[in-house]
């Protein structure tokens, strides 16, 4: 499989304790790339609170995500149906509140996300934006 053509993860392990030397790590993340806001998106998943931050992949109340240039509304659709078969137990976005409904918010994201795709009305969209006009190079 491509590079291009995988998905990414990586498991980083946590201990607040750096003296202790056994392998229970108080916290276990895992990297888990969710294109569709932006081709690059990514989400942090913590295995034992079952805590995902989403950054702008989703948001409370299933908010649709802006879907930047390098992004795609099929990709997001798929990443959040790969979330979905997680258990979560609250989301904590980039912007916004933070859900204690994950699955409920889940499914809604999907459903505003088909409606975009299908030219339908009847969604909300976040209204987080680019700090910068689409074309400009930052840097």
């Amino acid at each position: 499989m491509s590079a291009a053509g995988s998905l990414y993860q990586a498991l980083f392990l946590f201990d607040e304790r750096p003296e202790r030397k056994d392998s229970n790590p108080k916290h276990i993340l895992e990297v888990i790339h969710t294109p569709g806001h932006t081709s690059g998106s990514i989400c942090i998943y913590e295995f034992n609170t079952k805590v995902l931050f989403s950054g702008d992949t989703v948001f409370a109340g299933g908010t649709l995500s802006y879907i930047a240039e390098s992004g795609s509304v099929g990709d997001y659709i798929n990443s959040i149906m790969r979330l979905e078969a997680r258990k979560i137990s609250e989301i904590y976005p980039g912007h916004g509140a933070i859900s204690k409904n994950p699955e409920q918010d889940l499914s809604q994201a999907i459903l505003n996300a088909k409606k975009l795709l299908n030219g339908e009305e009847g969604f909300s969209v976040s209204p987080f934006r680019p700090p910068f006009e689409s074309g400009l190079s930052v840097g």
